[in-house]
């Protein structure tokens, strides 16, 4: 059964697998363009985004999370 944490958790890792395989497509496109290699050093790039930020989402969520709750109740 899934309870919050792990919807929680699943949203973040969802989120963080798309964005960082959108950004590096985009960074990859513009630094090498659809040259000979592309779709390699573009993976390579994502697994390398996906796997530093998708810990630092889960370690900076919570501050972010109380940043807001202070934001929002000005």
């Amino acid at each position: 059964m899934w309870n919050e944490k792990k919807s929680y958790l699943l949203t973040m890792f969802l989120m963080v697998l798309i964005m960082t395989f959108v950004v590096v497509f985009v960074s990859t496109v513009i630094t090498i363009g659809f040259s000979e290699g592309f779709i390699l050093k573009w993976m390579k790039g994502w697994g390398i985004a996906f796997v530093t930020a998708f810990p630092t989402v889960l370690l900076i969520m919570p501050f972010i999370k109380k940043i807001v709750g202070k934001i929002s109740k000005l």
